[in-house]
């Protein structure tokens, strides 16, 4: 182990990210981590975490400022790990990682050309036929193009190579009619790829490496979501698949992955085979929910970065429900809010009753902005 003291110091240099929120519950669990947030944010309601050291407000600037306070807070703290937590920070410091004074202090990321192969849709799709990597047939659309879509069969999924997260931008289509229908309303900068829409279902795996090998997995099946299965799930099951996860070790060992990413897969019903649909390259909405399940995938990510072994972590079979699930669940259900230890083991609720004044401060927020 390369930390050779109790306490490790982490330093999370993106803090304005919505994903903050779950890093923070995750680290939570673990005593001797001291946690330093970075954000631009001057007065966001995650600096009311009791569970936050020092939060640090740095407006937004160009990358090399940006890079330039991350190596003025490593010294000034003597901080231990860089933890980027979303994808245009972890990109901006691997695109500049000649700019990090203390690049043994920075979680193992993978390299640039990795990076992008597994975060723009359009490159995953060429290195997923370069290595044989099941994945739909697809076809690639340069901005202000009309896609020729006579070799595609319907129906198709059609989203922008990168962003979207939530869902923005992706939609099924039937006809072509409604392909050319999607193209004039949506105005993409980037290039977009259309898909066969596979017969099956869908099947997230989480996952952190080291160089290509699998440290830690889980596997959500969804059970409820946002607004359609397109959307976010707001309540999923933790299960195990072993056919997912050898199919999993060989993508992200063709990717030489270092890191965390979020893996869409999707099961062809029809040629009984998993085939990749994406990949997100940072944490996850509910990344706390799997250190409820037995994976801390933050703090996991920690240890291995400054050098420690780590066996092979995979989590407890459970279901889970976001905020927004049991939200939709006492809907549904008003009885249920009598199921008590249910909604503490399986939901986020744990961390708001011990961490409660970020989401105080936030209502309170919200509350101000419409009626004071």
């Amino acid at each position: 182990m390369k930390n050779n003291k109790n306490q490790i110091s982490v330093l999370i240099p993106d803090g304005e990210t919505h994903v903050i929120l779950y890093i923070i519950n995750c680290l939570s669990l673990v005593k001797d981590v001291k946690v330093y947030v970075m954000s631009s944010k001057k007065n966001d309601h995650m600096k009311y975490s009791r569970y936050i050291d020092t939060y640090i407000y740095y407006p937004e600037s160009d990358c090399s400022n940006w890079i330039s306070h991350i190596n003025h807070l490593v010294e000034k703290h003597d901080i231990d790990i860089v933890l980027p937590i979303y994808e245009m920070s972890i990109k901006t410091i691997v695109e500049n990682i000649h700019l990090i004074k203390y690049s043994d202090k920075l979680c193992d990321l993978p390299n640039i050309k990795n990076l992008n192969a597994a975060g723009n849709k359009d490159l995953l799709y060429l290195h997923l036929n370069e290595h044989n990597i099941p994945c739909p047939k697809s076809l690639i659309v340069k901005p202000d193009e009309l896609p020729e879509i006579e070799n595609l069969k319907f129906p198709l999924l059609i989203k922008p190579v990168f962003g979207g997260g939530g869902g923005k931008g992706i939609e099924i289509v039937e006809t072509k009619d409604a392909v050319l229908n999607y193209y004039k309303t949506n105005k993409f900068t980037c290039k977009t790829i259309i898909q066969e829409f596979i017969e099956g279902y869908d099947l997230c795996c989480n996952v952190l490496c080291k160089d290509g090998e699998l440290i830690a997995y889980s596997i959500q099946k969804g059970t409820l979501f946002r607004d359609g299965i397109l959307t976010p799930q707001i309540g999923f099951d933790f299960i195990e698949n072993e056919e997912l996860i050898e199919s999993t070790k060989k993508l992200m060992k063709s990717l030489n992955w270092s890191g965390v990413a979020n893996i869409d897969w999707r099961y062809d019903e029809t040629n009984k085979v998993f085939k990749v649909i994406e990949i997100n390259t940072r944490f996850w909405l509910g990344t706390d929910a799997s250190s409820i399940a037995g994976i801390n995938y933050p703090y996991l990510y920690c240890l291995s970065s400054l050098g420690n072994e780590i066996e092979l972590h995979k989590t407890e079979s459970i279901s889970y429900l976001s905020l927004e699930g049991l939200a939709r669940s006492f809907k549904k259900n008003p009885f249920f809010i009598f199921r008590l230890k249910y909604i503490y083991n399986h939901s986020p609720v744990r961390f708001q009753l011990k961490d409660p004044l970020p989401i105080i401060y936030k209502l309170y927020a919200v509350f101000k902005k419409n009626f004071l």
